[in-house]
């Protein structure tokens, strides 16, 4: 019985050592958080991928619109250019992803006018608008904080995003 308790333990202690040991690459959308967790979406074919020495890395798991969990710091620095860490050791750069935080909220359009929609690079859809006080989910914001609001984003659909500032929770 003792032989059986300790063979479990054993198995136990050096399967915990083994997650923690290896790097793991996770999606974003994989990961048990139920809203706001920050994370990147991948813009371009083949992203710049670097170690924290400046070293190019190369992951095939790192696919166009792919998303991948980041923490919340922001960028870091790494020979002169700003990367996001997606990985235990493995960055990738900040021109190549848009940066957003996850969410779940219905949101309602409150400006008066149809309000316009924009793509992740902030650059505006021409032809679609969102009719006033009608009611949309959104899963993510991007942008930077302005007093007024305006600085932020909300989706609504695949690459259509609505500012904060026509919108209400």
């Amino acid at each position: 019985m003792k032989r059986k308790i300790t063979l479990i333990l054993s198995i136990t202690v050096i399967a915990i050592l083994c997650l923690f040991t290896f790097s793991i690459n996770t999606k974003a959308d994989s990961l048990p958080y139920s809203v706001e967790h920050s994370a990147v979406q991948v813009t371009v074919p083949n992203p710049i991928l670097v170690n924290n020495t400046g070293t190019s890395v190369v992951d095939k798991n790192i696919t166009l619109d792919s998303d991948w969990a980041t923490p919340y710091l922001g960028t870091i620095s790494i020979s002169n250019k700003n990367y996001y860490q997606i990985a235990k050791d493995e960055y990738i750069l900040s021109d190549d992803v848009y940066h957003y935080v996850a969410t779940s909220e219905i949101i309602t359009v409150t400006s008066k006018v149809p309000a316009q929609l924009y793509t992740y690079d902030l650059k505006p859809i021409k032809n679609r608008m969102l009719a006033p006080n009608t009611s949309w989910y959104s899963d993510r914001t991007i942008g930077t904080n302005k007093l007024d609001g305006s600085g932020f984003y909300l989706r609504v659909a695949t690459n259509e995003f609505v500012r904060f500032s026509d919108a209400l929770f």
